[in-house]
């Protein structure tokens, strides 16, 4: 499975990981941007096709997230559609997250979501 496949499905569900974001900072989270690096492992499985395990997740300060944030942008990287791996294949995946109230510093995206 090459990166652009893996990418391709990444932006499907940034939206989905900009709610968790958004969630997060209308209850629990002060800070007004976050960078967290993704990990997670593929593996293929020969009745589901390929198995999505979303490690914790930390902060650009090694800091766990917190649980509801953690649990729900981990769910959500769970839901990736990925092609199928063969049988007992695994890969690993290190894919970099950040979210801000406002635009990216370099004027792309439109802010309040994942940005990668």
């Amino acid at each position: 499975m090459d990166r652009d496949v893996i990418r391709g499905a990444m932006q499907e569900v940034l939206p989905f990981l900009g709610d968790c974001y958004s969630a997060a900072r209308a209850t629990t989270l002060s800070a007004d941007h976050l960078e967290i690096r993704a990990h997670f492992t593929l593996t293929g499985d020969p009745d589901i096709g390929t198995v999505i395990d979303a490690n914790q997740l930390f902060d650009d300060k090694k800091h766990a997230l917190a649980s509801k944030l953690d649990d729900c942008i981990r769910g959500t990287l769970q839901t990736l559609e990925l092609p199928p791996l063969g049988d007992g294949d695994t890969i690993e995946v290190d894919y970099p997250l950040a979210f801000s109230d406002g635009p990216p510093d370099d004027g792309s995206g439109s802010g309040s979501g994942a940005n990668h």
